[in-house]
């Protein structure tokens, strides 16, 4: 399966392989700290926080869910800075939820592997272009469109999460 993001000011738009819209994910505040994902008509299925060093996930079938973010360490288990100014990648997102354990790697190409148990279930990419692409690797492991929605969520903000802002 492949959906389509297309970015929108302040909302992204998801579409299915027969171009029928089936979520929407939309900023809340101004520098996207909360996404808020819908479903087709809009109704929320969930938001996304961002905080420190993890991402809040609130759920209308459950509460909070946590996804935990890894950088790059030293031997000393020191974040790897490389350059002054730019924070460090956000490499890894864990995730556990009652569907199983999701583990999402953002590459150096900013591109996102997603795999659910071990097993790899998604790719996204074209993260830097306007129409961003969600496809799944495997048939025999489903995942709902709702999540999916989610997972590209927190790919938003771990793409994000090395922004340098400048006042």
């Amino acid at each position: 399966m492949k959906l389509l993001v297309k970015t929108f000011l302040g909302k992204f738009d998801i579409y299915d392989e027969n171009h029928a819209c089936v979520g929407k994910i939309k900023k809340k505040m101004r520098h996207a700290a909360i996404l808020e994902v819908t479903d087709s008509k809009g109704h929320s299925l969930s938001t996304v926080r961002k905080c420190e060093d993890s991402m809040v996930i609130n759920t209308e079938w459950n509460e909070n869910e946590v996804a935990f973010l890894c950088y790059r360490t030293d031997a000393e288990g020191k974040r790897i800075q490389e350059s002054l100014i730019r924070p460090p990648m956000a490499e890894k997102a864990e995730l556990s939820t009652e569907l199983g354990f999701f583990v999402i790697l953002q590459k150096l190409d900013r591109s996102f592997e997603i795999s659910l148990d071990g097993r790899n279930i998604a790719r996204v990419t074209h993260m830097l272009s306007r129409t961003k692409e969600i496809r799944t690797c495997s048939s025999n492991i489903h995942v709902p469109i709702k999540w999916l929605e989610i997972l590209f969520a927190c790919c938003w903000h771990m793409l994000h999460d090395d922004d340098v802002y400048m006042v």
